[in-house]
């Protein structure tokens, strides 16, 4: 039973901070505009008991089911003090979880709406969580006693039995519908999703690693002394059924959280997010990691001494890399087939591109360190070098840059490809790969620096510049090597954005009138934000600033346009206003808007001329709001051909 209580503690503690944070962000999103304190603290106490309350009485009944098993299995009871301390636990907690759920009850008859405040949600969810990380714990050790022959430990289905009662009845209660805000948060579904995901490949991994090493042992005789052609198989699945109850708890927290409900709540930010990084770039990182051990096997045997070791010894990590391999490949095949059909980049999509870039970029730095610290360094400082070493140096350098620079320069490709698309240019996920990228390697180089200086000025007052001082400043010589090139080539992309200005719009004189930057704002009730947001950003190069469930807010193209997309059941209806407009700045440019809004789907309503040298264009978006974009110069300017009224924004 002792397990049962470190189990259920030790979530307690995790389970408190995810609650702060859930807090934080719920009231971040909501706004804290009118905000009663009083009435902040009094909730976050009573969910806050209500949480105690509810594992007090877990852990009592979980020490009494104990309690049961032991009997039923023929093992002596416990002392009395501990029985009477899950009978304590039971009883008093029990009466005040019945108390204060009964008070909360009637609450929530009297005013609905509490079901939609933040902690009744926080409580939910912390309690699912809480629920579902001691519910994996005890649902292992429970069968791992049939399946892998393990010790039974009445603890384990005793906490089981009592998590899995919590957690469906929380469960139950988050699913009731509420007018106010979704059922339950898609958030929340990914999260267990993830815990899924990784706990079953990590288990598939190790599983099938041990049904691999089989087949190795059995075609490479003579690797274990104690062991002549193939393993029994029986011994092989003994060790098989060892991963067999993760492989199965794990296989069904996924199945739930994902394939039955967060997969089927529709495409999100959120949900692509996880999709996108998670997934696939998870299962990418995988299959490269395994790759490129594989690789390193194969170089090192090729080209390295292995003073006598055999090849099937040196060879022998091979089952655990090819079943890491097929995992990772797995995982992301599956979750590329998720991505949803877009026919232009989004934010999500940058960013999973420029962190494989990152991560292929490290790779590649790394490797040209180990290629001027261990090999080239080495013998011009110290005058000589290990060939031992060196050869692992130069092994390493070949797997470093294979496959990191493979992996930078792919990404770096794909995102190369949208250079000349300004929202690709301003994008945040492009500004932040390369101020890190920028700001990282300057910072190794300043570090560099100053090691090198310190060793020099050391050297000179101690009037001690012997080899091996010298020698010391190869690790500092070899950072900055292999980082200031990076940096310079970076720094050109830098001045790319610093280069983007919008152009300014000089204040004109105003009397007797509010001062405004012009109709500057617009809001579209929509069916799908994250589609609107796509098709704005894809014609007009908006950029998104700010969301929540239920909103997107974006700015540009111009320099102070907020452009909004809420998710309303009446979305498409225009309400008395024709059509807005995108105006151009040049008649040349009403082909490519043509062909880019056929691009994305968007719907072509006419095009033509106002009058010679004005050309306009009529479009319809996702949800049928026709836009207008036209070209017709500005006052004062001399129109491209003869003269005439304004047609601005004409229909």
């Amino acid at each position: 039973m002792g397990v049962a209580i470190a189990v259920l503690g030790g979530l307690v503690q995790i389970a408190i901070p995810i609650a702060v944070i859930v807090f934080f962000v719920r009231r971040r999103r909501g706004g804290n505009a009118g905000m009663d304190l009083g009435l902040v603290v009094r909730r976050l106490f009573e969910y806050g008991f209500l949480y105690v309350l509810l594992w007090i009485t877990g852990v009592g009944v979980a020490g009494l089911l104990s309690e049961l098993f032991e009997v039923l299995e023929g093992a002596a009871a416990d002392d009395t003090g501990e029985v009477a301390l899950w009978w304590t636990f039971t009883l008093v907690g029990g009466a005040g979880l019945a108390g204060h759920s009964l008070m909360l009850r009637r609450r929530f008859i009297r005013g609905p709406d509490e079901t939609a405040l933040t902690f009744w949600w926080a409580y939910l969810s912390v309690v699912d969580l809480t629920a579902l990380g001691a519910g994996i714990v005890s649902s292992v050790l429970t069968l791992s006693w049939p399946i892998a022959g393990h010790t039974f430990n009445a603890g384990a289905p005793a906490v089981l039995i009592v998590t899995a009662t919590a957690w469906a009845v929380h469960w139950r209660l988050a699913g009731r519908p509420v007018a106010v805000r979704p059922a339950r948060n898609q958030a929340h579904l990914l999260v267990g999703s993830l815990v899924g995901m990784v706990g079953l490949g990590v288990s598939f991994v190790l599983a099938l690693s041990q049904l691999l090493g089989w087949f190795y042992d059995g075609v490479t005789p003579g690797l274990s002394p104690d062991v002549d052609g193939w393993v029994p198989l029986d011994t092989t699945f003994d060790e098989v059924a060892d991963a067999l109850p993760s492989l199965i708890t794990f296989g069904l927290v996924w199945w739930w959280y994902w394939w039955r409900n967060a997969r089927s709540t529709g495409h999100s930010a959120q949900r692509h997010t996880y999709v996108l990084v998670v997934g696939v770039l998870g299962g990418l990182a995988a299959a490269v990691a395994a790759a490129s051990g594989f690789f390193f096997l194969l170089l090192s045997w090729l080209f390295v001494d292995q003073h006598g070791m055999s090849a099937t010894e040196h060879f022998e990590p091979l089952p655990e890399m090819v079943a890491l391999f097929l995992a990772g490949t797995a995982l992301w095949a599956y979750h590329r087939r998720e991505l949803p059909p877009v026919r232009v980049r989004t934010e999500v999509e940058r960013s999973y591109d420029y962190l494989s870039a990152w991560v292929g970029l490290v790779a590649s730095t790394v490797g040209l360190y180990v290629l001027l610290e261990g090999v080239v360094l080495s013998r011009v400082l110290s005058g000589s070098g290990s060939r031992g070493g060196e050869a692992d140096a130069l092994v390493l350098l070949l797997v470093l840059l294979s496959v990191g620079g493979t992996v930078w320069w792919r990404a770096w490709s794909r995102t190369s490809s949208h250079a000349e698309d300004q929202s690709e240019l301003a994008s945040p996920a492009r500004r932040i790969y390369l101020f890190v990228v920028f700001g990282s390697t300057a910072l190794a180089v300043l570090v560099g620096l100053l090691f090198l200086v310190f060793n020099v000025v050391y050297g000179l007052l101690e009037r001690d510049l012997s080899a091996d001082r010298v020698a010391d400043m190869g690790v500092p010589l070899a950072v900055i090597g292999s980082t200031v090139g990076v940096a310079v080539y970076h720094s050109r992309f830098l001045r790319q954005i610093r280069a983007l200005r919008v152009g300014e719009q000089l204040p004109q004189p105003r009397t007797g009138i509010i001062e405004t930057y012009g109709l500057s704002h617009i809001s579209l009730s929509v069916n799908d934000p994250e589609v609107s947001l796509v098709f704005y950003t894809a014609l007009f190069g908006v950029r998104e600033y700010f969301r929540d469930e239920n909103h997107i807010q974006a700015l540009g193209p111009g320099e102070h346009d907020v452009l909004a997309f809420e998710r309303r059941h009446d979305h498409g209806l225009s309400g008395g206003i024709h059509h807005f407009g995108f105006r151009l700045t040049s008649p040349d440019d009403i082909e490519s808007a043509i062909e880019k809004a056929k691009a994305v789907g968007a719907t072509i309503l006419r095009h033509g001329e106002h009058r010679p040298g004005e050309p306009y264009l009529y479009i319809a978006d996702p949800d049928g709001y026709e836009i207008e974009i036209w070209y017709e110069p500005h006052p004062g300017e001399e129109p491209p051909l003869g003269n005439g009224n304004p047609t601005m924004g004409s229909g």
